[in-house]
């Protein structure tokens, strides 16, 4: 459920916050609505470091870079911290907000915050995504493996998209640790072959270009270059082709509207 935000969101978000108010996945809470300095927490795997690349890093270089334009007179300060540090800060009120994911729904639970906005229903542009990564001399020297990798994966997605299988697949989540009752609530509503689809469509493909620029932009690389040549989609097609789930899952535009619609 972690997602970019758009400069809309943010400045509903800190509306909210100067009100006193807490907020969930991705959230805000307001801790201290008379302070002066206001201070966010965003999670990130190492605390006190900047971001690596990475879908979570473009959405915190999104939210720092917008929030301090947007308040740089109310002497704003966004800070880099992982997911144990924000819940923890939150609690103890050493930060006045944080931007989270499933995670901030146990201190919703508890009574310490409340969830003012998820982007649960929001555009799929929000959404980030996650691909399998192979090394060209590895697949050349191996693409009969690497075929069966992707074949368990396609087979796997299918298996955790029957909806038969819902309550299965998220309790088999919940062995990670987050709730079960939270995994519900996050899905609930959304046919889980939305949520779990394998295809490198237009949308998936848009969406890693889009992170090279928003990347560059927000000085978290040096260059800019073609993510085209990193993409395979043979065995992705492969895979579908013989397991005829060529139109099982949903293809995605660029622009985030399922094709046809």
């Amino acid at each position: 459920m972690s997602r970019s935000l758009t400069r809309r969101h943010a400045l509903r978000f800190m509306a909210a916050g100067a009100a006193g108010s807490a907020v969930g996945p991705p959230a805000l809470a307001a801790t201290d609505p008379a302070a002066r300095t206001i201070r966010i927490g965003v999670a990130q795997p190492a605390i006190g470091t900047p971001p690596g690349f990475g879908g979570s890093a473009i959405a915190i270089a999104h939210a720092k870079g917008w929030f301090e334009e947007e308040f740089k007179a109310d002497g704003l300060q966004v800070l880099n911290l992982d997911t144990a540090g924000y819940l923890t800060a939150l609690s103890t009120k050493d930060i006045d907000a944080a931007i989270g994911s499933m995670d901030i729904l146990r201190l919703r639970d508890k009574g310490q915050v409340r969830v003012l906005y998820s982007s649960k229903n929001d555009s799929p542009i929000f959404t980030r995504q996650g691909h399998v990564l192979v090394t060209d001399r590895f697949a050349e020297a191996n693409p009969q493996l690497v075929q069966r990798v992707v074949n368990v994966a396609v087979r796997t997605a299918k298996w955790a998209s029957d909806e038969a299988n819902r309550e299965e697949v998220l309790r088999l989540w919940a062995r990670a640790g987050t709730p079960f009752e939270h995994w519900k609530e996050d899905y609930a509503g959304e046919p889980l072959r939305v949520r779990l689809n394998p295809n490198f469509d237009p949308f998936l493909v848009g969406r890693y270009k889009d992170a090279i620029e928003q990347a560059y932009r927000f000085k978290l690389s040096r260059a800019k270059f073609d993510a085209t040549p990193w993409i395979d989609t043979r065995y992705l097609q492969t895979a579908l082709r013989e397991q005829k789930l060529e139109n099982f899952w949903p293809i995605y535009q660029a622009s985030g509207k399922i094709l046809g619609a």
